[in-house]
């Protein structure tokens, strides 16, 4: 009995410090997590890789240290670990038999650090999937650089100095599914670079400077889902010689992708499109050409893509489109307009369009949106006419587009709200900075809106049924308008303090009477009474009378002063040239006596009719009273 307690006792002691022995140590200043068998050595200031490190530990993250070096033997007996990160850690050098250990790696991170050169350490990680060498200094992909890296499928090498892509730098890695080379300065591609990459889904180009480049040098990337070229040409791209002995004048897509999905040629100058630059890209979802100098697009460039579900034609310089952009079936849902300079459009362009969710028209020069009305968009959601010249819509409105949500009217010159009533749908209205003077009282009524911007109009007062019928309402921004200050909208002061959305009233500011000026509208005296006062526009416009009045009236005076001087000066003329010589006077026979005048008395005569007598003193002759300033006249 004594012998089975001694062996029993002698097991348990036996098994206690085998597991005394094989429990992990976790090394001094690191988080060891023993659920996720995971260490955490960031941010310690590490320059060297401890010595101690669990074995069965899957994770180790060693980012943001000071190593410098890896010598071979850092990561000895880690057999077990799948992810290992490096990153800006200072590597200058791998030594060689480093990753000799760790051959069940499956992702590695050596993102910035000084490597200037692909380690050849990692071509002995035959079970890698994913390799991130982003901001090195690395300036060349050497031939066979991925040699023996057959499970290779995530290569990540943004922010180097990778300036030319040679013939064969990519063999062996032809399960690599993406590949990023962003912002490395490459300006040349060698001919067939890609063409071992047949499983290739996604390429990274943007931010380069790509120039002199083969026709063709995408060929090979039959998979490819996703081409990213953003910012990637120096200038239009003119393509060596074609095989047919021709060259291109504007853009083509180089190769053969018809599985293509997502293309971004943003910010990359181009002027011209070919007519067949995207003729065999049928699978192309989406498409991004903004920010570019293109000014008209050819007859059908989009004909062949039905299934183009996002199109971005922003920040260009187009007048016009074509007729007819898609044909009937188009699945396009996104389409971006905005900052062109077109002034007038039609309603051919937006024909095929009964998927549409999305169009933007802001900063153009529109000043019309009757196009709009005459096309059938049933599924629109969202409208964006911002920042153009629209004076005025139709009395129809909007009401055509029923699923509208979202509509921005910003920075036009409206002077009316806009027909939205019973667009059940629309949460989100902006008609800031516009001319607006009145807002109906049924203005909005029908809609579940929560968000209103009246901002920068010239609103003066606001009836209190516009809101109160709107049960969603979660804002409305009315500050800077001239508010007349009475007891119309005595209601706000109410409203901001029981209202969710009274809160925004609060930045509405009197600007009449001149006594409340300045003044919270939501401040005044809940007693107030209606005034008489006029609003500024008014007194304005009565000025401006008063002012017209009195000139009529001053021209009028004018008017008659002059013609009263035109007659008296011909009347001197006259008199002038009547006025004979005194030889004819002496020809002339002797005046006739004056008669006397019947029923006047004796001694008074009658003078002569047309006889100019003058006037040497003031005393009136006759009966005749004459004017001081009045010398000589007729009778």
């Amino acid at each position: 009995m004594l012998l089975r307690i001694e062996v029993v006792i002698l097991v348990i002691i036996v098994v206690v410090a085998t597991g005394a022995e094989m429990a992990p140590v976790c090394p001094k200043a690191c988080d060891c997590n023993d659920i996720l068998l995971t260490v955490n050595c960031s941010s310690i200031g590490l320059k060297r890789i401890p010595d101690t490190l669990p074995s069965n530990y899957r994770l180790f993250n060693f980012d943001n240290n000071m190593l410098s070096v890896i010598e071979d033997d850092d990561l000895v007996g880690i057999v077990k670990t799948r992810y290992l990160s490096l990153s800006r850690c200072n590597i200058t050098k791998i030594q060689e038999g480093a990753f000799r250990s760790v051959y069940n790696l499956s992702e590695l991170y050596l993102a910035g650090n000084r490597l200037n050169a692909v380690p050849r350490e990692i071509r002995n990680l035959s079970r890698l999937q994913l390799l991130d060498m982003s901001d090195n200094s690395i300036d060349r992909l050497a031939k066979h650089s991925f040699t023996g890296m057959t499970k290779l499928q995530r290569l990540l090498l943004d922010n180097n100095n990778i300036t030319i892509l040679a013939k064969g730098c990519m063999t062996d890695a032809d399960r690599l599914r993406v590949l990023s080379l962003r912002n490395n300065g490459l300006h040349t591609v060698k001919s067939g670079t890609f063409h071992c990459l047949d499983n290739l889904e996604e390429l990274y180009l943007s931010d380069n400077t790509l120039s002199s480049l083969p026709y063709g040098w995408l060929v090979g990337l039959s998979n490819l889902r996703l081409l990213d070229l953003r910012r990637s040409y120096s200038a239009n791209v003119v393509y060596d010689q074609l095989p047919d002995g021709n060259s291109t004048k504007g853009w083509l897509f180089p190769g053969l992708s018809p599985l293509l999905e997502t293309l971004d040629l943003a910010e990359n100058g181009i002027t011209r499109l070919e007519y067949n630059a995207f003729l065999p890209l049928e699978e192309m979802t989406r498409l991004d050409l903004s920010v570019n100098q293109i000014s008209d697009l050819p007859l059908g460039v989009f004909s062949r893509q039905k299934k183009l579900q996002r199109l971005d034609l922003s920040y260009n310089l187009l007048t016009n489109l074509t007729d007819v952009l898609f044909m009937e079936g188009a699945a396009l849902e996104y389409f971006d307009l905005g900052n062109n300079l077109f002034e007038v459009l039609v309603s051919e362009p937006f024909q095929n369009m009964e998927k549409l969710q999305f169009l933007s028209l802001q900063r153009n020069v529109l000043y019309d949106i009757e196009f709009l009305l005459k096309v059938s968009l049933p599924n629109l959601q969202e409208l964006n006419l911002a920042s153009n010249t629209i004076n005025n819509v139709s009395e129809i409105g909007l009401t055509s587009f029923q699923n509208l949500r979202r509509l921005n009217l910003k920075k036009n010159r409206l002077v009316e709200v806009p027909n939205v009533r019973n667009l059940t749908f629309l949460t989100n209205l902006d008609l800031s900075w516009n001319g607006i003077t009145y807002v109906p009282s049924d203005a909005f009524q029908g809609t579940n809106l929560r968000e209103i911007d009246l901002q920068n109009n010239y609103i003066i007062t606001l009836d209190e049924r516009t809101l109160m019928d709107l049960p969603r309402l979660g804002a409305v921004r009315v500050g800077n308008n001239p508010w007349k200050c009475d007891c119309e909208i005595k209601w706000f002061g109410e409203a901001s303090m029981n209202q969710e959305w009274g809160r925004d009233l609060k930045a509405a500011i009197c600007d009449w009477p001149p006594s409340m000026k300045h003044t919270m509208v939501v401040a005044q005296d809940r007693d107030v009474q209606c005034t008489t006062y006029p609003p500024p526009v008014s007194v304005i416009v009565l000025v401006v009378i008063w002012i017209v009045i009195l000139l009529i009236v001053a021209t009028a005076i004018l008017l008659r002063t002059y013609k009263i001087h035109r007659i008296r000066k011909r009347r001197r003329n006259k008199e002038g040239r009547n006025e004979q010589s005194p030889v004819d006077q002496q020809q002339q026979p002797p005046p006739k006596k004056p008669e006397p005048v019947k029923g006047k008395g004796k001694g008074k005569v009658k003078p002569p009719i047309g006889q100019l007598i003058e006037m040497k003193d003031r005393k009136p002759l006759n009966g005749l009273k004459v004017k001081p300033f009045d010398r000589e006249f007729y009778v």
